[in-house]
């Protein structure tokens, strides 16, 4: 029988104590460019969607799945 894939509440939180203090010690330039990407990527997305729902009526019209699932 093979083990279980889930771990034990205690060992949950020792792993995300871990985390937390790895996190805790990373550079802050390292921090800042990592902040710096993730508002690119919500920048690119945010743009993505005005273009399919509003800015591009041709295409909304030739695909309108993709709208409703946005």
């Amino acid at each position: 029988m093979d083990a279980p894939s889930t771990l034990q509440p205690a060992q949950v939180a020792i792993a995300l104590v871990g985390q937390a203090v790895s996190k805790h010690h990373t550079r802050y330039d390292k921090t800042f460019f990592k902040a710096v990407l993730a508002g690119v990527m919500l920048s690119f997305g945010g743009l993505l969607d005005f273009i399919i729902t509003g800015g591009s009526p041709s295409l909304s019209a030739a695909n309108p799945g993709l709208v409703k699932v946005l």
